[in-house]
């Protein structure tokens, strides 16, 4: 049988699917992404931030996939906190909320938004 010639392929709910596919309309949602300014505006925040309260650390800001875009280690800071920083931020987006709520759904602290 030719191409397009089968009852299945003649029933309206077909002709749809098939002019929707020939339009060329495709089901894409518009999104924002991080520039490489803001990922580094993000660091310099949680850095002052950092230094305010007198802590060493390092920051890791993360783009929509969970690839960094942005690490500082602070001066001071341990060597491992570039990898534990990076891990949490990729873990920030996998899971679409703050590493402290993940933490608190783990210790079993439903108060402060754990699941």
């Amino acid at each position: 049988a030719p191409l397009g010639s089968s009852p299945c392929a003649r029933s309206p709910a077909h002709r749809r699917r098939t002019q929707h596919l020939k339009s060329g309309a495709m089901a894409l949602v518009t999104a924002s992404a991080l520039t490489l300014l803001g990922a580094k505006q993000a660091v310099e925040a949680g850095i002052a931030e950092a230094q305010k309260h007198g802590f060493k650390v390092a920051v890791a800001v993360s783009d929509a996939g969970g690839h960094v875009l942005a690490l500082h280690r602070m001066d001071g800071a341990m060597p491992v906190s570039a990898e534990v920083a990076m891990g949490k931020a990729r873990s920030a987006v996998m899971f679409a909320r703050e590493t402290k709520l993940l933490e608190s759904a783990v210790n079993g602290d439903k108060s402060q938004g754990g699941e």
